[in-house]
């Protein structure tokens, strides 16, 4: 069965992202008496600045280091102690949840499918983080399934870059079902419990789909938006671990 790719539309103010190439943005000096937060690549690069006065094998051990960490941080369901982790908290959430205020005075509005919340239960066979800068409150890809789709014997699956694909092993069309959940959690608390969550899990998600959300730069500017096609983007408000 054909499994139609996430779209990410894009405004004119996001051209120069191109080839799957990002443009980095120089941001405003900081305050020298204001002291910042490292982040996961501050630590992960930190050794970077004495790469000239290191022999080449050094050089190469630090850079398997950087790969490593890289797939690290884009494959496992971790904060890694705090330096990766997505802070919701910096957002101003409306009451129903259809508007995300960052603290740089950008907006993000949320278009939802239903008001009636959606249930989705079965066994995790993916579980990655979600990191893309446009549209933090995005936090994992959850792979749930049931029936065939739940038996790795029956049905393989896989997870890239947001799409995901399966293939049964025998002729016969797979029972059960197969939903990759973008997940927006509702709060902290909710992000916390999805950390938790391993491949192998017997889970029940509860949330709102999300038809679409817009980024609204401060000067009021549409800078794009994410809406997913064939998955489901969940705002979840509710994560129970099953027996």
């Amino acid at each position: 069965m054909p499994i139609l790719p996430e779209k990410i539309f894009k405004g004119k103010l996001n051209a120069k992202n191109t080839n799957n190439c990002t443009t980095l943005i120089p941001m405003e000096p900081a305050n020298e008496n204001t002291p910042r937060r490292l982040s996961f690549f501050d630590i992960l690069f930190a050794p970077i600045g004495c790469l000239i006065q290191m022999p080449l094998l050094a050089v190469a051990v630090l850079a398997v280091f950087a790969l490593i960490g890289t797939y690290l941080y884009n494959t496992q369901n971790t904060d890694f102690w705090g330096l990766a982790s997505h802070n919701l908290d910096q957002f101003t959430i409306s009451e129903d949840a259809s508007q995300f205020e960052g603290k740089n005075q950008n907006i993000w509005k949320v278009t939802y499918e239903s008001k009636r919340p959606s249930e989705y239960t079965g066994l995790i066979r993916h579980i990655s983080p979600f990191r893309m800068s446009r549209f933090p409150m995005l936090t994992h890809d959850i792979l749930v399934t049931s029936g065939d789709f739940a038996n790795p014997g029956l049905v393989k699956t896989s997870v890239s870059n947001h799409h995901f694909f399966w293939r049964s092993e025998t002729s016969a069309r797979p029972g059960g079902k197969i939903n990759l959940i973008h997940a927006v959690p509702e709060n902290q608390d909710v992000y916390t419990q999805l950390l938790q969550l391993r491949n192998g899990d017997q889970v029940t998600l509860v949330g709102k789909e999300i038809l679409k959300i817009d980024s609204i730069a401060p000067d009021g500017n549409n800078e794009g938006w994410w809406q997913d096609a064939g998955c489901n983007t969940l705002l979840i408000q509710s994560v129970q671990i099953n027996p």
